[in-house]
């Protein structure tokens, strides 16, 4: 299967996210404090954020065909691209909200896993994990030297996005991400 240009691009995919995330947190003020956790190499981008989550029924309505048979529109959020991350080689969405945590996989564009299980011990928010069957071009590829700019364009009042409430800790690939 042909992946959209978007998708071959972990930098912009990353960005948006990233941005998605900072509206979400300034949207809703009672979100606790929490880490950033992101990794990735040429062939898989994961983003793990404190958010909110969305819930179980609005991810089974994107995702799950309609009592007529139709075909779902992917629609799960105004804030995260999500529609246009589902047609990766590999897509996996973990929603943590309210002690519940939503799992699903997409191989293709195809449904492969959709699970619906009590968790209290996770914090809320999102686990986002992209995978590419073949390498991305190095230009393509996000770096720690990217999430570190853009944490600054967040933080300096650059973008268009408003001014987040804390500072929080940034980890790539396991290293803690100074900025």
């Amino acid at each position: 299967m042909e992946i959209n240009e978007y998708l071959k691009d972990q930098k912009q995919i990353f960005w948006d996210l990233l941005a998605a995330t900072v509206l979400e947190l300034d949207r809703y003020p009672d979100i606790l404090k929490g880490d950033f956790v992101f990794g990735a190499n040429d062939t898989v981008l994961s983003f793990r954020n404190c958010g909110k989550g969305f819930l179980p029924g609005v991810i089974a309505k994107a995702i799950l065909p309609d009592v007529e048979g139709e075909k779902a529109d992917g629609h799960m959020s105004d804030l995260y691209p999500m529609e246009a991350l589902l047609t990766a080689d590999v897509f996996e969405l973990h929603s943590f909200h309210d002690g519940k945590t939503t799992a699903l996989k997409c191989e293709k564009g195809e449904l492969t896993e959709l699970r619906v299980y009590p968790d209290w011990s996770t914090p809320q928010g999102l686990l986002i994990h992209l995978e590419w069957s073949q390498g991305l071009p190095e230009a393509q590829i996000l770096k720690m030297k990217d999430v570190a700019s853009a944490m600054r364009r967040v933080f300096s009042g650059k973008a268009p996005l408003p001014k987040m409430r804390w500072k929080p800790a940034v980890w790539f690939n396991g290293e803690r991400v100074m900025y």
